[in-house]
């Protein structure tokens, strides 16, 4: 008993994060959507729409050896997953299960509770580098869960709602004296690269705008070797990730229709 009350005495603010995270979607955008079977919301058309019938098609397409590669688009040529904007991350990690989803199956809204739960968790972690209280900590991360352009986002194009993968760039610049190796440097950065080209090319550049920042934080310490190593790292992660995906080959050659 004892144990228990030390860990809910150490994690509660982080326990309340996460309910205040879940709050706040469920209150903006209603229990049904994370009814995995209900589909209806998502088929009124717009981006949405164009979304989630990217992830039919690459659901039910025969895996290839670029697993982002789905041919039932444009049969027989190939198209990667990447370009329907369809949130590649989840869209791999649901289809290695697709013999056992039901017919009816949708992950957009699981996709807007992880982006509420990760961006309150990333919001507490960067108050918490400037504020001591802890209701302070939680006030500050409401901020963060109540961004208009947040909030924006995740009604018509979920992708872009992922702003935790700026916000964890964010934390590494900040928390850079927790880098204070190459290796240690390499690992945090390949990750923000992974996530950021598996979730949408537009983070790409965002991230990397810290990471430029990072850098230059850490050439002015004349840390030249884990400076290196954060962006090398950064963007051998994310090439890799996009050509797993197939992002860097349309399938569209050799005589296909359309613009080629």
């Amino acid at each position: 008993m004892a144990r228990m009350k030390n860990w809910m005495r150490q994690y509660i603010h982080i326990i309340c994060i996460v309910i205040l995270s879940l709050a706040v979607f469920l209150f903006l955008y209603g229990i049904h959507v994370i009814d995995v079977t209900n589909t209806d919301w998502l088929m009124a058309g717009g981006d949405l729409s164009q979304h989630y019938l990217g992830w039919q098609f690459f659901r039910f397409a025969p895996w290839q050896f670029q697993i982002g590669m789905m041919n039932t688009i444009a049969y027989p040529y190939s198209e990667s997953v990447i370009f329907t904007d369809s949130i590649p991350l989840f869209c791999v990690m649901f289809k290695l299960f697709r013999g056992i989803l039901p017919k009816e199956f949708q992950f957009f809204g699981l996709w807007g509770v992880f982006c509420f739960v990760l961006q309150g968790i990333l919001a507490m972690r960067i108050l918490g580098n400037y504020l001591q209280r802890k209701s302070e900590i939680c006030l500050g991360t409401a901020f963060f869960l109540l961004t208009p352009v947040f909030i924006d986002r995740m009604y018509w194009h979920s992708a872009l709602a992922a702003h935790f993968v700026i916000l964890f760039s964010i934390l590494l610049f900040i928390e850079e004296e927790n880098q204070k190796t190459p290796v240690k440097s390499a690992v945090c950065w390949s990750i923000a690269g992974i996530f950021a080209s598996a979730i949408h090319l537009y983070f790409l550049a965002m991230c990397a705008a810290v990471l430029a920042a990072f850098v230059v934080k850490k050439c002015l310490k004349k840390e030249w070797q884990t400076a290196a190593a954060g962006t090398a790292a950064y963007f051998l992660a994310a090439a890799a990730v996009i050509w797993i995906l197939g992002g860097f080959s349309s399938g569209m050659d050799d005589g296909a229709p359309g613009l080629g």
